[in-house]
Order: C-alpha cells, then sequence, then structure tokens
C-alpha cells in the first residue's frame, strides 16, 4: 500500500499539473514528443537558438535514422509530415512498392518519408534552392532509385510560369498562384520563370498504373489542378492529401470540385495541435475495398 507521504506528493503533482496553462502543459507534451521522435533533439535545439533562418539545419527521425538538411525556418515541415502525419490518408497506407506524387516537395520531406516505406516516388519542385536540398536529401539517404525529381511546377495548364519567392518558412511558401503572392505581401523582386506540367498530361504520359497517392501543397496552385483533371484520371489515383489555401479558394470549391469527379470520399482532417488545414480524398474502390471493413 503507497505510504501517505507518496499520496501526498502525487495529489501535489496533480494540483501543480492542474494549475498549469494548458499552453504550458501543451509545450511540455511537443518536448517529451520531440525527445521520443528526433534522432538528434539537442542539436536541433543548440541549432533553432544559434543559427539564422536561412542557414541549414540536421533533422533526424529516430526510428528509421532518414536525416534531412533543411534551411532553419522550414525544419517544422519534417515533423508535420513525420510524426503528426499530415499526409497519411486514413484506409489508405503507404506500402513497399506504391507509386506517390508529391507536388510541391519542397526540400523533400514527404519524398523521403514516402521512399523510407518503400514508395516509388514523382516529387516535383519548381524553385532551384528548394530542388538543390531536395536532391541532396534524396542521395544522402539512399533513396536515389525511389526517387524521380521533376524540376518543374504542377498547375491547370502546362507551359512557362511566374514562381514567386518568399524566405517565409525557409522557402515553404513559395508559389505560383499570383493572388496568394499577393495576399501573403511576397514582391515581385524574387521571382523566377520556370516550366510547369498539368497533371492529366503527366499521368497520359506516365506508365503508372495506379498512383496510391497524390500529395499536394503548392500555396493555391491545387485547385485548378483537380479541375484539369478527368475522371479517368482521378480513377488511376487511390487518394489525396490536399493543403488547401483559403487565401486563394474557398474550401468548398475544393470539395465541390473533387465531388464533380465523383470518383472519391472527401473528409477533413481533425485538428491536432492547430487547425489543419487540410482535405482528404480517397477512392471509393479503395475505401470500400480496405481491410477494417471486411469484417
Amino acid at each position: 500500500m503507497p505510504s501517505a507521504q507518496c499520496c501526498a506528493g502525487s495529489a501535489a503533482q496533480r494540483l501543480v499539473l492542474h494549475a498549469m496553462p494548458l499552453s504550458r502543459l501543451l509545450r511540455i507534451h511537443r518536448l517529451l514528443e520531440s525527445l521520443e521522435n528526433y534522432g538528434n533533439p539537442f542539436e536541433i535545439l543548440l541549432r533553432r537558438r544559434s543559427c539564422r533562418d536561412d542557414e541549414l539545419i540536421r533533422v533526424v527521425d529516430r526510428r528509421t535514422g532518414v536525416a534531412v538538411r533543411c534551411k532553419k525556418a522550414a525544419h517544422r515541415m519534417f515533423g508535420e509530415v513525420w510524426f503528426d502525419h499530415d499526409y497519411d490518408v486514413p484506409a489508405v497506407p503507404l506500402r513497399r512498392g506504391d507509386a506517390v506524387i508529391d507536388i510541391g516537395a519542397n526540400q523533400g520531406f514527404f519524398t523521403c518519408y514516402a521512399a523510407s516505406k518503400g514508395c516509388t516516388v514523382y516529387a516535383f519542385e519548381p524553385d532551384p534552392e528548394n530542388l538543390r536540398l531536395l536532391e541532396c536529401n534524396v542521395e544522402s539517404n539512399g533513396f536515389t532509385g525511389l526517387v524521380r525529381i521533376l524540376p518543374k511546377a504542377v498547375k491547370g495548364s502546362a507551359g512557362a510560369t511566374r514562381l514567386f519567392r518568399s524566405s517565409q518558412l525557409g522557402g515553404g511558401m513559395h508559389t505560383t498562384s499570383a493572388k496568394f503572392a499577393e495576399q501573403q505581401g511576397i514582391g515581385l523582386g524574387d521571382s523566377v520563370d520556370v516550366a510547369a506540367v498539368n497533371l492529366h498530361q503527366f499521368l497520359q504520359e506516365e506508365t503508372i498504373p495506379q498512383v496510391r497517392l497524390c500529395k499536394m501543397d503548392c500555396e493555391g496552385a491545387e485547385l485548378e489542378i483537380i479541375e484539369s483533371l478527368d475522371p479517368a484520371d482521378a480513377a488511376r489515383i487511390d487518394s489525396f492529401a490536399i493543403e488547401y489555401h483559403r487565401e486563394v479558394y474557398a474550401p468548398v470549391q475544393m470539395i465541390e470540385a473533387l465531388e464533380r469527379l465523383g470518383t472519391h470520399h472527401i473528409s477533413a482532417a481533425a485538428p491536432k495541435y492547430c487547425e489543419r488545414a487540410m482535405l482528404y480524398a480517397v477512392s471509393k474502390a479503395v475505401f470500400k475495398a480496405a481491410p477494417e471493413f471486411q469484417s
């Protein structure tokens, strides 16, 4: 039987925790998660305190050993992908040998995540700086044989387009949407012309029998990409994970565009530590055949 002193101590600890503001409890919880998830938490903490936003920081997944070098201001995206699982679509787990399309591959956070599961990844990234880091991270983790890097943007139509570049989030807010750039105060001074492809055309030209997941985070271009697809294109894609951007379109417009295809069930990501502007779409055929619904 626990002693009275022990019980008193436990009661005191509960009282302290109860008195703590929720924001502090959440910070403690995130710290404990970081110690569990990251292979180099103290290195990350030191670099966060000592380097500029545009300097590089190394982030390591403890379980797999996969290490990504990225700009300091972008490093939180690693945790969103690897530990918050923002792009994991319910009922559609990634499997070895699956084909994945990463639109807005950035510095390789999701590309390396999918490759670590044995997927073949088609990674689209038009920005030259992000592209160099993407290539470095794919090579350094031994994923070269699994990843095809395409130095292009994806839009509703193919051709040359303007990429508006921003230092925000370490290059995580580059966009081909002039409306998004205006809303975010991204100037025209640091913009470059890049090549763009159409997803419909890419699917027609590539001999990919089935795409397990199409992940989109391209700062406002998502709606025009979905609107460029026809039902036959969509039927080749088991699932979508789409980060939507209210600065360019209302989320309901994305939902309606997906509904018009008639091929997928649509759901919203549940909030975690904050609201997540994410929509998931799962092929009706894949959803119906999911093992968890068979008994």
